[in-house]
């Protein structure tokens, strides 16, 4: 009996935006690798635990609080048959926020829609609300051919 192990390599670019110095986002581990090159890598989700931290500051100049939205921007592929989207997710991991700010705590299925992350009535304080995500991804099965398969998640973050 033979087995095909595919070798799969999963780049997660997140874009970084500012409005000014006082009001932004930052998003820190810019680059996120997936390998799956094992029989349980392919049958089972993988797990990235605190791939990205994401940082927001609305302060001076932000009336009141803030709203963050994630989605995948693009996605690209080196086998000729594109992964969906929604192999992708994320998960809130862990957060330091000086606001009331609100994250969504439940697995975020990614998409290429924006979806809600996190919610503030009030400004932040001098230092930002910290966000740490785990990124998951799969589980992929054997459905795609080997090869490099990239992801860009863009982050948004609205002053309400």
């Amino acid at each position: 009996m033979k087995f095909l192990v595919l070798v799969l390599f999963f780049t997660v670019y997140q874009n970084c935006y500012s409005q000014n110095s006082s009001n932004y986002i930052t998003v820190d581990n810019a680059n996120v690798n997936f390998n799956l090159n094992t029989i349980s890598a392919l049958e089972n989700q993988q797990q990235n635990s605190n791939a990205i931290t994401v940082t927001v500051k609305s302060g001076p100049g932000a009336n009141t609080g803030y709203l963050v939205y994630v989605r995948v921007a693009n996605s690209t592929n080196t086998s000729g048959t594109p992964i969906p989207v929604t192999m992708l997710a994320m998960q809130l991991n862990n957060q330091n926020a000086n606001s009331n700010a609100v994250a969504i705590t439940s697995k975020i299925t990614l998409t290429q829609t924006d979806q809600q992350l996190v919610s503030s009535q009030r400004r932040s304080n001098s230092s930002g609300d910290q966000f740490v995500y785990n990124l998951l991804f799969g589980p992929l099965g054997y459905n795609y051919g080997a090869g490099t398969y990239t992801f860009s998640i863009l982050y948004t973050m609205t002053n309400q």
